[in-house]
């Protein structure tokens, strides 16, 4: 299947995708009509291409949206149909953003196989951003379980294709954003700093906070702040550990940065913890704890309750304990639910996906058959007058185009009325068939296409071959056939069925057409026949007209 233009649209199609373009990212809740409105005219016009980018904005739409449950299964309906149409980069997003939505909803298996899929697309596709992409999201999955080698793994793959991108191009930019390095060295650090790597952990927040000054992000320099809160702390540096601690709890107050970088905080509250900073540990819980509520997320409301049930049991609080842990497992019974709500939702799209991917098979296989048996001719297999004369006109345009020679030969069995008569229809259908396999066994040299003209005529088209190379030809398929033996009492050229062959060869010029080719064969046939037909004649210049 051809790869999806976006560009090769009517205007009507084209001011729908520029208003999906345009306002998906500051207005997605208002932009989601103009994806519908999309996706109803690409199924009005059975493109498959359109069809899979309209249901994949409208995802990208309900996620920035927040509505992440209903953006992951328009994904995983867009990504098949990305696949089948060669959307190659919106195909690896798709998977990287299913990825991100099943980690934030406690998925991790699913999550990993999202992001592997996309790993494997990007790299096949030579998608060099979203190689390093994916790779930060598989190596922040592993973080969120502490495995922090195959975390800084990933990380590592991601840091050594950046190197080879600003290498190469000069910078990191436009293919990678200067803050999406600054985030990859800050993960970095963070492995190592959890394995209290202090100098490595340094090197690494050093270059993050290089790359923030040329472009700045205030979520990034907050991370930056907390991990180099814990490297001082772990390099026995307490007191700038202890400043940096205090300015982040003055930095906590603005909650709107929190959702970018929930996963770094949750590891900075529990070093907090460790370090008996119990006050600033709270301050920072209740900044967190009015941003979950916001996005109203059970997974990270869940995260949360387990670090107060480590707080309370901590401080002694038996109360608030018990609350806590009872408030834990409603949450899990919760979450479990969803999982299963989603799990059920997710296997009914994929089973809908499955049986409208096998009806489109089947309509592909029937059209291609269709087309097949349009373009067939069906006694002999070859290609029929329609087809052969659409070859004809093709080839003769390349032949025209990079000056190549070109020749038609026309041929047909000699006495076929008396096969007809004397043998019955059967027997010389039984004939053209025959004549149709030797035909269709000269296909196999490169240029040779065959086909039947009608009744027991025949054409071959000879396309980029030399003179001497369409006289073996003919020599080849006169003798094909008298290999086979085919008795035919009633012939005065042969005792088996034979074919007159005649073929004009030439390099066309700008004036020349197809039916001339067809004249001229005619002609060299026609002088084949009188003479003595069981023959062949290559012609390399018009024949005059005999009396």
């Amino acid at each position: 299947m051809a790869e999806f233009n976006i560009t090769s649209y009517d205007n009507e199609t084209v001011k729908i995708i520029d208003a999906i373009e345009q306002g998906k990212g500051m207005q997605p809740v208002n932009t989601v009509k103009y994806t519908k409105q999309l996706q109803d005219l690409a199924l009005e016009k059975g493109d498959l291409g359109l069809e899979a980018y309209a249901i994949y904005c409208r995802a990208q739409c309900l996620y920035l949206a927040h509505d992440p449950e209903n953006a992951s299964l328009l994904y995983s309906k867009a990504l098949p149909m990305l696949l089948d149409t060669e959307q190659w980069e919106r195909a690896a997003r798709a998977c990287s953003m299913m990825g991100i939505i099943n980690s934030g909803q406690g998925s991790v298996a699913q999550a990993m196989d999202s992001y592997l899929k996309g790993l494997e697309i990007s790299q096949d596709h030579k998608l060099h951003d979203l190689y390093v992409f994916i790779n930060c999201n598989i190596g922040t999955l592993y973080l969120g379980f502490s495995d922090f080698q195959n975390a800084l793994d990933s990380f590592k793959r991601a840091e050594i294709k950046c190197e080879e991108i600003r290498r190469n191009e000069g910078s990191y930019e436009p293919l990678i954003a200067y803050q999406e390095v600054a985030a990859l060295y800050i993960n970095i650090a963070a492995c190592y700093c959890s394995e209290k790597t202090v100098d490595r952990a340094k090197e690494c927040i050093h270059k993050a906070m290089e790359l923030q000054r040329k472009s700045p992000s205030k979520a990034l320099s907050f991370c930056t702040l907390i991990y180099r809160a814990q490297i001082h702390y772990y390099a026995g540096e307490i007191s700038q550990s202890d400043k940096l601690i205090e300015q982040i709890d003055d930095m906590v107050k603005d909650i709107s940065i929190l959702p970018d970088i929930f996963d770094d905080i949750i590891r900075y509250t529990t070093f907090l913890q460790k370090v008996g900073k119990m006050d600033s540990f709270w301050n920072v819980l209740e900044r967190m704890d009015a941003m979950v509520r916001q996005i109203d997320s059970v997974y990270l409301s869940r995260r949360l309750v387990e670090l107060k049930i480590r707080y309370y049991k901590q401080m002694g609080m038996g109360n608030e304990y018990r609350l806590s842990t009872s408030l834990y497992y409603e949450l899990t019974m919760k979450m479990e639910q969803n999982r299963q709500e989603s799990f059920r939702e997710s296997m009914a799209l994929r089973l809908k996906l499955e049986e409208e991917k096998r009806s489109r098979k089947q309509a592909q296989n029937e059209a291609k058959n269709l087309r097949s048996r349009s373009e067939r001719d069906a006694l002999t297999g070859l290609n029929n007058r329609f087809r052969i004369m659409q070859i004809l006109e093709d080839s003769l345009q390349e032949c025209k185009e990079q000056t190549l020679p070109l020749a038609v030969e026309m041929l047909d069995v000699d006495f076929f009325k008396q096969v007809n008569d004397n043998y019955g229809h059967q027997t010389g259908d039984e004939i053209l068939r025959e004549v149709g396999d030797c035909l269709k066994s000269m296909q196999r040299h490169s240029g040779v296409y065959a086909g039947r003209y009608g009744g027991d005529e025949f054409i071959i088209i000879y396309k980029n071959l030399s003179i001497e190379t369409v006289k073996a030809y003919c020599e080849e398929l006169k003798q094909k056939l008298y290999d086979k033996k085919i008795e035919h009492e009633y012939s005065s050229a042969s005792p088996y069925i034979s074919l007159s062959q005649g073929a004009y060869w030439h390099v066309p010029g700008e004036e020349d057409t197809c039916g001339m080719y067809m004249e001229e064969a005619d002609k060299v046939l026609y002088r084949v026949k009188k003479k003595s037909r069981n023959d062949y004649y290559v012609a390399d210049q018009a024949l005059k007209e005999e009396p």
